[in-house]
């Protein structure tokens, strides 16, 4: 026997499960913006650690005061800052840098304590995402009820 309403539940469930795809898609590449934007915002932030003063004749700024061990990188020629970029892919985003030194700053080297740029920018924007997740789902379920 047919269940009254059946074929009514099942459309609605197939045009839910679409719209929540597509929301769900949108929220998680906002979300993967955010995070590079504030990667980028903790690079380029002032470090509190030691000031270098370089020899003249580089094109570099004469004094640098570089970061604390525990505190994202500061920036110095702004290569890492410029390179971090988005990557998105049909089921998944990524957010990072194609530089060699990118990773060693995150997680430290043999001689050089970690300088974390992209976990604490992730970590902050977490918020943001359980947030648009939330709006995502409410707006594919009103989508089912037009």
């Amino acid at each position: 026997k047919n269940i009254k309403g059946g074929a009514e539940l099942l459309s609605n469930l197939k045009r839910f499960g679409v719209a929540a795809d597509n929301e769900v898609k949108k929220a998680r590449d906002a979300t993967a913006y955010d995070v590079q934007r504030r990667a980028i915002k903790l690079i380029q932030a002032p470090g509190s650690g030691r000031v270098y003063i370089r020899d003249a004749g580089s094109n570099l700024s004469r004094r640098h005061r570089a970061s604390a061990p525990g505190e994202p990188p500061a920036t110095d020629t702004g290569m890492l800052a410029s390179s971090v970029a988005v990557e998105i892919q049909p089921s998944r985003a990524f957010v990072g840098t194609g530089l060699d030194y990118g990773a060693r700053l995150e997680f430290g080297a043999m001689r050089v304590a970690a300088r974390p740029w992209l976990r604490p920018a992730l970590e902050a924007a977490q918020p943001g995402y359980r947030d648009r997740l939330a709006k995502a789902l409410q707006t594919a379920i009103k989508g089912v009820g037009k």
